[in-house]
């Protein structure tokens, strides 16, 4: 799919199949039993605002998540795929440190694992194998 039609379109209506999975699992979250309600965030109330804080919703939304899209991809195309993706696993380690040192988050022990396996993962991600790219191992 993504060789005929792109990366932008598929992941464009992946992000809107996913909202609207959301969106009906929202809306009938009420007649469903208490659990699984409260399991789909039942009785979490949309918050009160204008048409104007909507629309500004909205806005910052779409242009949020397709400048950051579109700058990933821009950003992909410079560095090429391998070295993108190794950026890319970078990104949960960055975040950790960011809000611990920017934001004063604490961590607890299972933080400090996930930080561990994260950064073991990039090391992984990085040997080289003896099997060329797009060689089946045998």
């Amino acid at each position: 799919m993504f060789a005929r039609w792109g990366s932008f379109p598929i992941t464009g209506l992946g992000m809107l199949v996913g909202g609207l999975t959301a969106l009906v699992a929202w809306l009938i979250s009420p007649i469903l039993p208490t659990s699984l309600a409260m399991t789909l965030g039942a009785g979490e109330a949309l918050p009160v605002m204008g048409v104007d804080g909507w629309l500004a919703l909205i806005a910052f939304t779409l242009v949020g998540t397709f400048l950051a899209f579109g700058l990933y991809l821009h950003g992909i195309s410079i560095v090429g795929g391998m070295r993108g993706s190794m950026l890319g696993t970078i990104e949960p380690v960055s975040a950790m440190v960011i809000s611990s040192a920017w934001l004063g988050t604490s961590f607890v022990p299972a933080d400090w694992l996930a930080l561990v396996l994260m950064v073991a993962t990039v090391f992984l991600v990085s040997v080289p194998t003896s099997n060329p790219v797009g060689e089946l191992a045998s």
